[in-house]
């Protein structure tokens, strides 16, 4: 008779889960942990939300992620965020930043050294953050900083999974998730033979794009509300000139820029913000820019007074343009309707005349003439002479 025997193991896993809540504790204490989530990351633009979509499934994909995007878009908010999303989330979040890190001693961070490797190597060696970061994410930030000679360095641990200690001959195995970024053009440094095109294609398997400020300048409002409130207990009361400036600030440094900006603002004003509680330096941009505006609209008067145009004539036709896009055919029929005669001759002249200057754009087609921004602010100011 043949019997099947059977030996089961019963375990008490308690002790695996202390170990594993320590283990955790371990990496929160040493401050290794992605701390923001994709819910702090703020926008209702089409811009952000796209992105946002993007980046979640990328989160999830467990592979070498590159972020592209301006300083100060929040490349590094992504990357915790990714972090927080993906796989590897229980396990130690790393970043450092390439260009912040000297040269000299930025292969000793990252790869770690053993004693005697080097002078003033510390005795017993150090591991670097690739052993750090084991099993979790690493965030290499500004990675276009890197000298060629690194680059070739990650480019193995990027493939192989392993890294080797300087001054050591010791194969380690390292399970790492490398999230890079750059606010530079990658494509440019390789033809400049100064980044590795195999790292460039190992690293752009998953591109996460964020959009500059300027792109997304809806979300300038919500931005300068949340950056408020974080800053101050009161209310926010901006005038309607500052908010309007705010956004249409060109904001090269981004969100990081206007966080600053905001967040100066919350600790000067007094009743209402207003123009006098910006930064000196972004309010000297809109005094200069006012005073451009203000020596525009003297030019604009004096050239309108100077043409050899009706002003009756263009006042119509900028006016039809403001309600619809046309063509030429229709203008004339419109302007004859309102007992406007006037030749195709001097039509065409004038649309030419205006199309050179930018006030309106031509197209082929019965919607063919489009009236530009530039082509509004003109309407307005033919609507002030007209008055006068």
């Amino acid at each position: 008779m043949n019997y099947n025997i059977f030996i089961v193991l019963i375990k008490d896993i308690t002790d695996i889960i202390n170990l594993e809540n320590y283990l955790r504790k371990q990496i929160a204490k040493k401050g290794h942990v992605a701390k923001y989530t994709f819910d702090d990351i703020k926008g209702n633009s089409l811009e952000i939300k796209d992105c946002l979509e993007r980046a979640e499934k990328i989160g999830k994909i467990d592979k070498p992620t590159l972020i592209l995007g301006e300083s100060g878009t929040g490349k590094e908010l992504f990357a915790h965020s990714i972090h927080n999303i993906s796989v590897r989330k229980k396990f130690p979040f790393i970043a450092a930043n390439c260009a912040a890190i000297p040269a000299n001693l930025l292969e000793s961070e990252l790869f770690g050294y053993e004693e005697g490797a080097f002078t003033g190597a510390k005795k017993g060696g150090k591991i670097g953050i690739f052993e750090m970061a084991h099993k979790g994410t690493l965030f290499l930030d500004e990675i276009g900083e890197l000298s060629l000679e690194t680059q070739a360095k990650l480019l193995r641990v990027v493939e192989d999974k392993e890294i080797r200690r300087i001054g050591s001959s010791d194969i380690i195995s390292c399970d790492v998730r490398i999230i890079a970024a750059t606010n530079r053009n990658l494509e440019e440094l390789i033809e400049k033979g100064k980044f590795r095109l195999d790292l460039y294609y190992r690293l752009n398997t998953l591109i996460i794009e964020i959009p500059a400020l300027r792109e997304r300048k809806e979300d300038i409002p919500q931005f300068i509300k949340y950056f408020f409130e974080k800053e101050s207990k009161s209310e926010l009361k901006i005038e309607e000139d500052v908010l309007k400036f705010l956004i249409k600030y060109e904001w090269k440094g981004n969100v990081r820029e206007l966080r600053n900006c905001i967040e100066y603002m919350a600790n000067v004003y007094e009743d209402r913000i207003k123009m006098k509680d910006l930064p000196i330096y972004i309010y000297k941009k809109y005094l200069n820019e006012n005073k451009k505006e203000v020596k525009s609209e003297e030019n604009n008067r004096e050239k309108i007074e100077n043409q050899d145009f009706d002003k009756k004539v263009l006042l119509k036709i900028f006016e039809l343009l403001q309600k619809q896009n046309i063509g030429r055919r229709r203008l004339k029929e419109r302007l004859q309707f309102f007992d406007i005669n006037i030749s195709e001759y001097k039509l065409r002249e004038i649309i030419l005349y205006f199309n050179k200057k930018g006030y309106i754009f031509t197209n082929k087609g019965r919607k063919g003439i489009f009236i530009t921004e530039k082509g509004k602010n003109f309407y307005k100011e033919l609507e002030k002479i007209s008055v006068k």
